[in-house]
């Protein structure tokens, strides 16, 4: 499909007509006020959205890779299964959007934007930038998939990721004091000197995840795999450690004081020295 022309879009923005499955590549729309358009499936490819308004607009399926979207405005829009990859998203308004499913991998000039309560369902987050940033504090990333994503010094107090995927992503440092992480696959990811005090972590995936210095003090990590972690230093004090599976993991110099330990798997730890 051929892309419409700039004084057909202009004509189509004045009449308040809908643009779902139009073709608007390359398409330059500064400043515009596209709020509660319909384009639903359009291709937005490497379009120019800077400082646009699109509140409320129904953007779902919507092609917007590789588009400039600086200080946009997406507040309550529709962004389920889009396709953002690439997508430069500085000081962009995501408050309360839908990005279920949607396609985030590689967005960036993240640091600035806005994600409060942002829904992130099954979204796709792979190599992003998040570092030291709190845009995505509190926000819903439940079965989000964030393999590889960088995350180091990145705020994620109170954040729910529910049965995330965070494969060797990078956490360093970060903040996640409160966090629902229940079921999160850490493995491979870098946690060293993370703040995860009083988290919500059963089930949670840490398979070889380095977690050197981290706080782990009062959480709950019942049910946990830290096979084959790196662990030395953590600080486990108050945790719930029940049926955890510490197998050949690294426990030089960690807390184990006050921590509730039934059924947990020490075979081939290191370090450990339990009271028979």
């Amino acid at each position: 499909m051929p892309a419409l022309s700039m004084k057909k879009i202009l004509k189509m923005i004045d009449k308040k007509q809908s643009f779902a499955k139009q073709n608007l590549s390359l398409v330059q729309l500064q400043g515009k006020d596209l709020s509660d358009r319909d384009f639903e499936s359009a291709i937005l490819y490497s379009a120019d959205l800077t400082g646009a308004n699109l509140q409320e607009a129904n953007l779902r399926f919507c092609d917007l890779k590789d588009s400039l979207l600086r200080t946009t405005r997406f507040r309550l829009a529709n962004l389920r299964e889009a396709d953002l990859q690439g997508a430069r998203v500085e000081e962009a308004d995501f408050w309360g959007a839908d990005l279920t499913g949607a396609n985030l991998c590689e967005i960036t000039d993240i640091k600035y934007a806005a994600f409060d309560g942002v829904t992130f369902f099954e979204a796709n987050l792979t190599g992003s930038d998040f570092s030291e940033s709190n845009v995505i504090q509190q926000a819903k990333l439940n079965k989000a998939i964030m393999k590889m994503v960088n995350l180091e010094k990145a705020i994620l107090t109170k954040t729910i990721m529910e049965g995330a995927d965070l494969s060797e992503a990078n956490l360093k440092s970060s903040i996640l004091e409160g966090a629902n992480i229940n079921s999160v696959i850490f493995k491979n990811a870098k946690l060293s000197d993370a703040n995860l005090k009083r988290v919500m972590c059963q089930r949670a995936n840490f398979a070889k995840a380095d977690l050197t210095n981290v706080t782990m003090q009062y959480g709950d990590f019942s049910g946990a795999n830290f096979e084959g972690a790196n662990l030395e230093g953590v600080n486990f004090d108050g945790a719930n450690l029940r049926d955890v599976n510490f197998k050949n993991a690294n426990l030089k110099k960690a807390n184990l004081s006050g921590a509730h330990l039934q059924g947990a798997n020490f075979e081939g730890a290191e370090g450990v020295k339990l009271s028979s």
